[in-house]
């Protein structure tokens, strides 16, 4: 018999409380380890040192960097690999026994078999592996929504797992009809200026979704809608002129595949191409009419930054990544033309299929003024470029294609000799459409 012994009855869960502690102190004590390494580290080597440990690296591995001389970018290293941008603060890097660590922002875009993209960017402590093309979060960071600067998380990551707050976990089972219930799942198709073009709550998977899109007739490729009346345009016999997603998803080809082609190049071949970079023709569109130099200019300023987001921290200098930037632009919605600046001649082609007194009315003196002043050019007279005349009312579009496959070319043969036609350039976008 036991005198003055009390039995208590401990509440459900305890001892895995107890766990669940021990598992938290371990990993400060893992946290505070690592800070007490980099401190280390930075004690011994100077910034320059790492920095240069670092460069040396990358030339070791033979990737493509740009040096950034921006004062107010917090990072001095820009990582171009196959549609992936990495920034990252240079004397940051550490290598700790296997691992490889450094403090950068990651944007990335997945693909699938539509060739629909998957916006992904992240910011923080990241664990790479430059040869594999790994960046993936695991310390303190921020994991964004798509392609926006939107937060979705903030904290703590391990191995690219978000780890939740604690205070925010919820209690063993606490609605346990809530939790086993099927949950909808949210299926969004955005466009590259992030703007919504479907969104949809759906009870079924992917393939129940692709037979809805059947049934409506609508396909999602290159990220843009396309419906039975799209694909009936790129019908031999027909003369109807190329709808926007039919020209978009022209430009997300090549730029899909410029991306792959240069970065399957050696990399002295890759410093050497002149890249360029196709704008979606909704861009300019959604510029709107001219009203006034000022609302104007910051509509186009501020479309264009959503744009081109991935290069905010080059402060948009894109002609440290770009040698020419093209856009297909729908005048008055009236004719297609091709827009394209060449950064390094500071020089603005206007390719054009119809005869320049026949198109006066449809020059884009704003938009190009509006455009030039955003990627820092002195802008001039656009020179006028008409390889070949149209002879209808309805082929600009196919003339618009022509010329951007010209410019992709010509990353890779410089003597490349411009060749227009129309019935090929038809089965060239049906081919584009069929690949995705």
């Amino acid at each position: 018999m036991f005198r003055g012994c009390q039995f208590l009855q401990l509440p459900y869960g305890y001892f895995s409380k107890i766990d669940q502690n021990q598992r938290e102190k371990k990993y400060k004590i893992n946290q505070t380890t690592h800070i007490c390494e980099t401190k280390l580290l930075k004690e011994t080597k100077s910034t320059t040192e790492i920095g240069k440990q670092f460069d040396s690296i990358l030339n070791l591995y033979k990737i493509q960097f740009i040096v950034i001389n921006t004062d107010d970018c917090q990072f001095d290293r820009l990582i171009l690999q196959t549609h992936i941008r990495f920034y990252c603060q240079s004397d940051s890097y550490l290598q700790l026994g296997l691992a490889e660590k450094i403090y950068g922002k990651c944007y990335k875009t997945l693909f699938d078999s539509d060739k629909n993209p998957r916006f992904l960017i992240s910011e923080g402590l990241f664990t790479i592996n430059l040869v594999k093309q790994e960046y993936i979060l695991d310390g303190e960071g921020i994991e964004y929504c798509g392609k926006s600067e939107f937060i979705k998380n903030q904290g703590v990551f391990i191995q690219g797992v978000f780890q939740e707050p604690r205070r925010e976990r919820k209690a063993a089972f606490q609605s346990l009809e809530e939790d086993f219930q099927p949950r909808k799942r949210s299926i969004i198709i955005s466009d590259e200026s992030n703007e919504i073009i479907r969104s949809k709550s759906f009870d079924y998977d992917n393939k129940m979704l692709k037979g809805i899109q059947q049934v409506n007739q609508i396909q999602i490729q290159y990220n843009q809608q396309l419906r039975e009346q799209d694909f009936n345009i790129l019908l031999r016999n027909s003369k109807e002129w190329l709808t926007s997603s039919l020209l978009n998803s022209v430009v997300e080809y090549f730029n899909w595949k410029s991306e792959i082609k240069v970065n399957q190049l050696p990399l002295k071949e890759r410093l050497k191409i002149p890249r360029v970079l196709f704008i979606p023709s909704d861009v300019t569109t959604s510029f709107g009419e001219y009203e006034d130099k000022t609302t104007y200019m910051k509509k186009a300023k501020g479309l264009l930054q959503t744009q081109l987001l991935y290069y905010k921290e080059l402060n948009y200098e894109m002609k440290q990544v770009y040698a020419k930037i093209g856009f297909p632009v729908n005048v008055n919605n009236a004719h297609w033309v091709f827009l394209l600046f060449d950064l390094r001649k500071e020089q603005i082609l206007l390719y054009d299929s119809l005869s320049s007194t026949s198109i006066k009315k449809c020059r884009p003196s704003a938009l190009t003024k509006a455009i030039g002043s955003f990627l820092n050019l002195n802008v001039g007279e656009c020179k006028i470029v008409n390889y070949v005349k149209q002879r209808d009312s309805y082929s600009c579009g196919y003339f618009v294609s022509s010329f951007m496959e010209f410019e992709y070319k010509l990353q890779f043969k410089q003597n490349y000799k411009y060749c227009y036609d129309q019935n090929k350039m038809k089965t060239k976008i049906r081919k584009i459409l069929k690949q995705a």
